[in-house]
């Protein structure tokens, strides 16, 4: 009995690091890279506004800028790393007057399965909004609230005006984003592989269960065979002190009980032979 109880433990003990490691190995989401093959200054280009620059990554509305491949899978997020060159030191737009109005910055726009991001005002686009301080290296992070398994629309867009800088509306006078990497998570640990970690976890139940239940029938059975022992091994006893009463009752257990109870039925049905005679 002992040992059986040992081994369920042991099961049981084994069976839970197994569903810990499973349950690890599930939570630990990576991030992989969405390849991206950049077009230059072909994939620059002005908002509906006209004068806003901004970087096409796929966007194939009105142009023809396909930078990454639309079926890509992502996830949680879309995050771009990107520099921006041609601004020198610049951080705000200017009014004709040459008064600072709206600082710099970029988010990124498009649309994503059943996500959409367009509206430039901080308190209605779902996209993270990044402060542009001049020329530099920079990220933001577009985070969703659903996955999707293509990417229908997506531009690096800005509030820049281009036209507060010198140069031709062809270079985008002079004003350039560079794509440096287009990163999302892999998908693991997400809902999609939550049953294969409960799976784990209810055979890990059933495991334990079925263990438990073998160590119980082992002992039932063990529990049985002693009891079958010990009335085996208490006729002799039962035999010798039939008229005892209570004083058996006490020595034999149940097996005393079932003497008297024999005793007084067969003394019952003598009277009642003896009663029908007369």
């Amino acid at each position: 009995m002992k040992m059986n109880k040992i081994l369920a433990a042991m099961a049981a003990t084994v069976v839970s690091v197994s569903s810990m490691a499973v349950m690890s190995l599930s939570a630990n989401a990576a991030e992989k890279t969405i390849a991206y093959t950049d077009g230059g200054i072909a994939s620059m280009g002005k908002d509906n506004d006209g004068i806003s620059v901004r970087k096409n990554i796929y966007n194939t509305w009105g142009n023809n800028v396909t930078d990454i491949d639309s079926a890509n899978p992502v996830n949680k997020y879309i995050t771009v790393d990107f520099t921006v060159s041609g601004i020198g030191d610049k951080s705000t737009n200017y009014d004709e007057a040459g008064n600072a109005t709206d600082a710099f910055f970029v988010y990124l726009a498009g649309s994503v399965g059943t996500n959409g991001s367009w509206n430039k005002a901080d308190d209605t686009c779902p996209c993270d909004h990044v402060a542009i301080t001049g020329d530099g290296d920079y990220s933001v992070t577009w985070n969703l609230n659903e996955g999707s398994d293509t990417i229908d629309c997506l531009i690096l867009q800005s509030n820049i005006n281009m036209y507060g800088f010198e140069g031709t509306d062809e270079t985008y006078h002079g004003i350039n984003f560079t794509i440096n990497s287009i990163k999302t998570d892999d998908g693991a640990g997400d809902s999609t592989e939550a049953p294969t970690t409960t799976a784990a976890d209810n055979n890990s139940t059933a495991t334990t269960t079925a263990a438990a239940a073998t160590t119980t029938k082992a002992d039932d059975k063990a529990a049985a065979t002693t009891k079958a022992a010990a009335t085996t091994a208490k006729p002799a006893a039962t035999t010798a002190k039939p008229a005892v009463g209570s004083e058996a009752s006490a020595s034999t257990g149940d097996a005393g009980v079932g003497v008297v109870f024999t005793v007084i039925a067969a003394a019952g049905a003598a009277a009642f032979v003896s009663r029908k005679k007369n």
